[in-house]
């Protein structure tokens, strides 16, 4: 195989994180490949590594921008790629030493344009779980799009992919997405993409960064829900009531997240915004097959305090537990 592999890693104030992926990069099986770090506007030593990186191993090339946020730095690795086929990782992230070898040849088999791997979850302790399951493969747009609603957040995640370049010839990530971007990138790419595979096997280390943007739930972001509302609108959606359905639920489950981390921050103005959207939705839709504790918790987004209580207690003995067994 001579397939050139380009590997894009936005980097943004990884330093503690970032040799420990790029190690696993350059130690993969399969030799073909140029690593495109792209330094976001890293305030600590970010760029130093990737220029130490840049001196001492010439498939690795170094992007150093102004902060744009994760879109814009996965944009501008695939402007400067050069592969036949691109690769997203975390910069918190790191795969097994087969990865790449293994996705191109499942990708080069099934003649899919995106191929992908399960993932293992690895926690600051040291514990590390495996999420494998059956192989998927998908040809038909509308089944990956059934896929992509039904499935986890994982399964609509830019990271752990092999996407062949001709996909982004028409797509590029939205930088206006300030949340969610692997969900409204996904779903754009499950329109035009000619085949997805994702095989059976743990590649990708997923690190689970309780200080990071996502895990944290310290950010505060609509997006999720204009994104939910994009997908929702979408003709193909719209006219099919499963999908439909599927679309209204993931929405409901954004919505009381959101919800959740209004009521986090105290900002109660916003929290009532939100509960009026998820009885404006309910009302309309339904419950659209979401779990009898999940509309529990809907139902107790009508009042304020209690809701509040039973949220932020729920929170609270999550941190307990998760205190209890990182110790």
């Amino acid at each position: 195989m001579d397939k050139l592999i380009s590997v894009a890693i936005p980097v943004y104030n990884g330093e503690t994180t970032l040799r420990k992926c790029v190690d696993s990069i350059l130690a993969q099986t399969y030799e073909n490949i140029e690593v495109i770090l792209v330094n976001d506007g890293s305030t600590d030593r970010s760029e130093d590594i990737c220029r130490s990186y840049e001196q001492i191993d010439p498939r690795v090339k170094v992007i150093s921008k102004e902060n744009g946020g994760l879109s814009s730095a996965r944009n501008a690795g695939i402007d400067k790629s050069c592969g036949e086929y691109i690769f997203f990782i975390d910069s918190d992230d790191w795969i097994d030493s087969d990865t790449l070898e293994v996705l191109l040849n499942a990708a080069l088999q099934k003649g899919t344009d995106v191929t992908g791997c399960c993932v293992y979850f690895n926690f600051p302790n040291g514990v590390e779980n495996s999420r494998t399951s059956d192989e998927i493969y998908i040809q038909d747009t509308r089944a990956l799009i059934k896929w992509m609603l039904a499935g986890s957040i994982y399964a609509n995640a830019a990271w752990g992919k092999l996407f062949k370049r001709s996909i982004f010839e028409k797509l590029r990530f939205d930088e206006s997405c300030d949340f969610c971007e692997d969900d409204e990138f996904s779903f754009r790419m499950a329109h035009i993409a000619k085949g997805y595979l994702r095989i059976a096997d743990a590649k990708y280390h997923y690190f689970q960064n309780s200080g990071g943007m996502v895990l944290s739930g310290t950010y505060i972001s609509d997006t999720p829900i204009n994104v939910m509302s994009k997908i929702e609108s979408d003709p193909i959606v719209a006219g099919d009531p499963e999908l439909s359905r599927l679309a209204h639920k993931k929405k409901i489950a954004a919505l009381h997240t959101l919800y959740v981390k209004y009521m986090r921050a105290g900002d109660r103005r916003n929290a009532a915004r939100i509960a009026h959207m998820m009885r404006e939705l309910v009302s309309k839709h339904g419950y659209c097959g979401i779990s009898k504790q999940m509309q529990a918790r809907v139902m107790l987004m009508r009042s304020y305090p209690l809701a509040r209580f039973v949220e932020l207690s729920a929170i609270w003995l999550r941190g307990k537990k998760y205190s209890k067994e990182s110790a």
